[in-house]
């Protein structure tokens, strides 16, 4: 649940960066990387290690887990495309 966790903080704090300091591009590189990337990567972390401790027999899954993972995939989603967006209007003023 750790890197659960991890995960959604980068993904959140990727999503405010965006959105307060977007308009710099490197600021806007930096919350795509936070959001994308970064996030993603601790959530297939995470996601790995559940799958090694599935395969243990006793195994308790809990439905609050599973639910928070989709909420931190769901934050990840909408700071990529918050930077995203900020990272399109800065090339498309070029």
């Amino acid at each position: 649940m750790r890197w659960v966790s991890i995960g959604i903080a980068a993904a959140v704090t990727g999503a405010v960066v965006a959105i307060v300091l977007g308009h710099a591009p490197p600021l806007a590189w930096l919350a795509w990387a936070l959001a994308g990337p970064i996030a993603i990567g601790l959530f297939s972390i995470f996601s790995l290690r559940d799958t090694k401790q599935r395969a243990m027999p006793l195994y308790g899954e809990r439905a609050a887990v599973t639910w928070t993972l989709r909420i931190g995939w769901v934050l990840a989603f909408v700071g990529v495309v918050l930077a995203a967006l900020r990272l399109a209007d800065w090339a498309g003023r070029l």
